[in-house]
Order: C-alpha cells, then structure tokens, then sequence
C-alpha cells in the first residue's frame, strides 16, 4: 500500500523511532546502539525525521555501510564520517541532505574503510559536539554495540537510545527503549505515510493495532446491548486507571518535595550549616544517625562526565562516591563531585588528608563540606540485594551510593545537599529515569 506519488515506506523500527522522537529533546549529542545495527540506523532516521522539523539534525554511521543511511546517499560519494573526524574534512563538504527543508543530513561511512577505534577516539568529537550544542543542533551516532572504544565519546554523550537486547552503557543515561519485540515485522506490519500526513509534535500516534477497541458510530447500526455493557465497563475501568494515575503521581509529588525539620546544629560547627526548613515540617526522629559531612572533591563538565568519573576513574571505590548537580549562584550548571559520608566532620578531614597525600586531589583541591541531604531512591534492602540495585540506577546515570543503617538494612541515596531545594536537578534527573526520588536526611554509615 501507497501513500500517493510523495508516500514513503516506514519501517516498524523507524515508525517506532518517530513515537519516542521526544526523548531527545534538549540533547546535542545521542548515540543510538543496538544488537542489530540496521534496526538501530532505522530508529535514528524516526527520531531524526522528527526533531528536524525545528532545527538542524545530523545522522551519523560508526558501524559502517549501514544500508538505511548508504541508500540517502549518492552513489558517487566517497566521503564519510572518517573524514571528518580524522581527516579534519569540514562536517559540512561530507553531509547529505534527505529531506526537503534541509534540515535532516545524514553522514555515511564513506568509501573507505571504517577504523572504528581511530574514529571513536578522535580528539575531534570534543570541538564538533561542542558547536552542535551551541547551535541547539543534534547529532545522532549510530554506534556498533559492545565497541571498547566507545569510552572515548560516552563523556561527551547526553544520553543514549538501546536498541533490541542492547545493554546499558556504563555512565551514559538512557533516553530510550526500543525493544524489538514491541515492532517486530512479525507481529506489526510497515506500514506507507506520506510525510505531510504526520502529525506535528507532539501528537506522535502509532497506528491502529489489530485487535484495538473500534469507535462505533451509526454507520455500523444498530448497537447490542452486549455492546453498550462492554462500552460502560470499559469506561469505568478508564476512569480507575485514571484515578489511581492522579494518586501516585501526587504521592511522588509529595514525597520529592517533603522537607524535614534540620537537627539541632552541633555547637562546634562554624561552616555551612544548613538553612533552617519549614516549621510546618515533621520533626526529626534522633535515634537516625545522620551522616551530613563529605569531601568535595572537585567539579566534572557536565553530569554525563561525572557519571564517567565515578564509574570508571580512580576515585570510583571512594566511600559513598556520589555528585551534585546544580545552579551557582549565577545560573551557570555546576556538577560537584562528592565523596564520604560522615556523621563527625574529622572523619571527613581524615579522608581529605588520605586523597591529598596519594594525590587523588591536588593539595588545596578539596575542602570538607556539610552536606545533610540526600535523594533517597531504595530503603530496607539486604546487603546481598544492594550492590544489583546500585549497578541497575548507576546504568541509569544516577549516583547512587549504598548506606549501611541500624537494623542491619541498606538505603540507597543519590547526591548530596546543603538544602533540600538544591537537589531540584536531580530529582527531575531520577524521575526522567521512571524513579519516584524523595528528599531527606543521610542516615547510616558507609560499608
């Protein structure tokens, strides 16, 4: 089936691609992986088609001949991604517009042969991922999944899309899942849509499923009385869905906006007391052993570097090794990276002293800080369990670090904070990753 002289055939992975096409949003640079690269190249082309109707996108191949992204392009052109990232050939001599507005370039593999390590390295990813941030542009790199040097791009990276059975990379937050098993060719047939017939975002409607509830209307006669009973418990069933939706998400709302009321500050302490909350607040209970001081030890350029860092840098087995992001003073992002947790600041100097002397930190480079708050994401866990659920949220771009409590159980916090509304960042950073964060006090101690 056709969709007139201008139709063009989707397939399930792009029509797929197109649906999830906001989670890009705000992002410069995406890297899309999956277990089948075509299938990966496919879904870049959706979310691409998408975001290129309000500014410029470009779709890159680091897997190489990739035929949905080779097909765009001139049979003639033997320039590619290689030149541009090795060679130093300027980005815009190798880019092939596909769609009619211009705004939609795609950069194949080129003639010759792909060195996906020489290309993922490259010193120049850094300057050409900078100016497509600047210009609000975005580039999409489909990347070979299971590539050792994909490292080298993942600091960069503001999220990735995992694509089929493609696994999580370490440190990269995922804005997407496109499972196979939910488009399958099988199971969901292509389907042909004629580019001006798609909606504008974000009304983004995938097409009726076999099986799907039809409206009725007059022209199919008469309705049964069957039918009209089907019809009321249908609503009545929309209708609880509905209600139970609008309870939850004001629960969550709650529970990430609950402060509680600061402990009485400790009369020896003459640095960065916290504010004092709300009256209103519920007192704290003081059997809780609060860990409120930390070392900070410096700032990353931004929260995908700072998940690097506490993933794969030495400073990753620091006790509750964990960062902070937030606005200065001034509204400029800054990411503080965190470590230690104690409820007695000369702990927190003793680790100061140790990073110091095998120079983890420059000498001067920290200080000790008070920092009382926290994001807390999981509570009651057993030790066993803890350690599976800080990989899990640490795949999702979340810091989380594990706190040993009283009763022998392990929370799991995320960040820490001078005031509750500091963590504002991070808590919308949690929910974006379907978590339902909420706000408190530190407790427990590092194991």
């Amino acid at each position: 089936m056709t969709g007139g002289i201008d139709g063009r055939m989707m397939s399930p992975y792009e029509e797929e691609g197109r649906r999830q096409a906001l989670a890009l949003d705000g992002c410069g640079f995406v890297l899309i992986v999956g277990d089948d690269p075509t299938a990966a190249a496919e879904v870049a082309l959706g979310m691409g088609r998408v975001q290129a109707r309000r500014r410029r996108v470009v779709i890159a191949d680091a897997v190489g001949l990739l035929s949905p992204i080779d097909d765009l392009v001139p049979f003639d052109s033997p320039l590619g991604v290689m030149d541009v990232f090795v060679r130093g050939v300027p980005i815009d001599q190798v880019l092939h517009a596909v769609d009619p507005a211009g705004n939609l370039h795609v950069l194949p593999s080129g003639a010759t042969k792909l060195d996906r390590a020489e290309l993922l390295l490259s010193e120049r990813w850094t300057g050409i991922t900078e100016e497509f941030r600047l210009a609000d542009a975005l580039l999409i790199v489909v990347a070979p999944e299971g590539e050792p040097a994909l490292d080298g791009v993942l600091p960069l990276v503001d999220g990735v899309v995992l694509v089929g059975r493609a696994q999580p990379l370490v440190g990269a937050r995922v804005l997407a899942y496109v499972r196979g098993g939910a488009v399958a060719p099988a199971t969901r047939a292509s389907t042909a849509v004629q580019e001006s017939a798609v909606p504008e975002m974000p009304a983004i409607k995938p097409q009726a499923r076999p099986g799907a509830i039809a409206r009725v209307t007059s022209a199919q006669g008469p309705v049964s009385e069957r039918s009209r009973t089907r019809t009321w418990v249908i609503g009545i069933f929309v209708l609880a869905l509905v209600g139970e939706g609008a309870f939850w998400w004001w629960r969550d709302r709650s529970a990430a906006l609950h402060q509680v009321e600061a402990p009485a500050p400790d009369s020896t302490d003459t640095t960065d007391t916290a504010p004092a909350p709300a009256a209103a607040a519920p007192a704290l209970d003081t059997s809780l052993h609060v860990v409120a001081w930390s070392v900070d030890i410096g700032h990353a350029t931004s929260i995908t570097g700072a998940n690097a860092r506490i993933s794969q840098d030495l400073i990753k087995d620091l006790p509750a090794i964990t960062f902070s992001p937030m606005d200065d003073s001034t509204g400029n992002r800054i990411v503080r990276m965190i470590a230690g947790a104690f409820a007695d600041s000369s702990q927190a100097d003793s680790l100061l002293t140790a990073l110091t002397a095998r120079k983890m930190i420059s000498a001067g480079g920290g200080k000790v800080v008070h920092l009382p708050y926290a994001l807390l994401l999981q509570s009651g866990l057993s030790p066993d369990n803890a350690s599976f659920y800080v990989s899990g949220l640490r795949a999702k771009g979340l810091p989380v670090y594990p706190l040993l409590q009283k009763d022998s159980t392990v929370r799991l916090y995320a960040g820490a904070f001078a005031s509750p509304n500091d963590a504002s960042l991070l808590v919308a950073t949690a929910r974006a990753q379907g978590e339902t964060p909420g706000v408190t006090y530190r407790t427990g101690s590092v194991h």
